[in-house]
């Protein structure tokens, strides 16, 4: 047996990342969010990995603070699969540590303590083997605490304050579109914001049944919570009153792919981009494909969006990828030749 230590790069951030219930699950990563081309795990560094080890089971994960080589503990997973591979539910959680929400503890800012040396500062983890001294310190943390846990979770989050007699269909509109804009600009600060769209979604359809609106902010909301099938539902009903609205093509595309319809939620997309050019539809698109492990038809993707900027901020090089998989630069060339011979 043996703990994984993971150090926390911005603590900013673990609402809405490493504490984040999406769907019952919580996501970490033992790869660096703000160095993408940093190695995601070496399997080998646990005594009972192999070469060809995909994934380790039932590994408790440590979330610590790091400051002159000593590591704070901030909280923990009981239990946690720890993947060889990034796996990324939504547009804005990816990890390849993956645990139930219900065994997720985020220690209070009064609670967090408990230091251990920290020694691998080329790595944003540690694995600690039972024989190792900080084994028995963190495992110790991690059964003896019975306090207040800072994981807000699903069933547990309240929403921020909504109105109970509102009545204006226009501020309605305005309070769904202030907080979708939160969610779309990466703002949230946990899971009580995606609950507070929510209610006013609902709140929106039940006044205006048949405005698309309501049921698209639904979707939205059902999306980044990891509800892929009520969002599916929701989005439907959309597309029932506004069949050609690009955006709601987009969003049923997104759903689809995070129930796992790679190929058709890609086709939603693409219909998306043909019909209002917004290249992050192909951005999309070719991140849906990169994640199933289909380089060739990410890179098609990717090679037609003419914004080198929004490429560029999203960490995708074309160069790097043609480097990497050689037969995407074969069939390019062969595809080259072509043109050039007609």
């Amino acid at each position: 047996m043996a703990i994984l230590l993971v150090k926390i790069e911005d603590e900013r951030t673990l609402a809405f990342n490493e504490f984040f219930d999406y769907s019952g699950y919580c996501y970490a990563s033992t790869r660096s969010r703000q160095n993408l081309d940093t190695e995601i795990i070496d399997m080998t560094s646990f005594y009972e990995a192999a070469i060809n080890t995909e994934a380790m089971l039932d590994v408790p994960v440590v979330f610590a603070r790091v400051e002159d080589s000593r590591a704070t503990i901030l909280g923990w997973y009981k239990k946690a699969d720890i993947l060889k591979q990034m796996y990324t539910p939504s547009l804005f959680l990816e990890g390849n540590i993956k645990a139930y929400s219900s065994d997720a503890v985020w220690l209070p800012e009064s609670e967090q303590g408990g230091k251990v040396r920290w020694f691998d500062h080329n790595h944003l983890y540690e694995v600690i083997e039972e024989e190792d001294a900080r084994f028995d310190v963190l495992e110790k943390r991690m059964k003896e605490y019975c306090g207040e846990n800072q994981m807000i979770r699903y069933h547990n989050a309240k929403p921020h304050t909504v109105p109970k007699t509102m009545q204006n269909i226009n501020i309605l509109h305005e309070a769904c579109e202030r907080w979708a804009t939160i969610v779309a600009e990466e703002r949230c600060q946990d899971i009580r914001d995606l609950k507070t769209l929510e209610v006013y979604a609902k709140r929106l359809t039940e006044k205006e049944m048949k405005n698309p609106d309501g049921y698209y902010y639904q979707a939205l909301a059902s999306y980044h919570l990891g509800f892929a099938k009520e969002g599916l539902k929701q989005i439907n009903k959309a597309l029932k009153l506004e069949p050609e609205a690009s955006d709601l093509i987009a969003l049923k595309g997104l759903l689809l792919i995070s129930k796992g319809h790679i190929e058709d939620g890609a086709a939603h997309l693409q219909k998306a981009f043909d019909m209002s050019q917004y290249e992050v539809y192909l951005l999309m698109e070719g991140q849906a494909y990169m994640r199933a492990g289909k380089a060739g038809q990410a890179y098609d993707c990717f090679k037609r969006i003419q914004d080198e900027n929004l490429l560029e901020e999203n960490g995708i090089h074309m160069n790097e990828m043609e480097s990497k998989w050689n037969f995407i630069k074969v069939r390019y060339m062969k595809l080259r030749e072509m043109i050039w011979k007609k």
